[in-house]
């Protein structure tokens, strides 16, 4: 498991790219 920052994002940008709309709102939303 490399740094937890680097982690973050990584899956961030994974969950973005799997489901842009979904995670684009649940950001905006939030």
């Amino acid at each position: 498991m490399p740094e937890p920052s680097r982690t973050d994002a990584g899956a961030t940008l994974s969950k973005k790219q799997e489901f842009p709309a979904a995670g684009t709102g649940d950001f905006a939303s939030r």
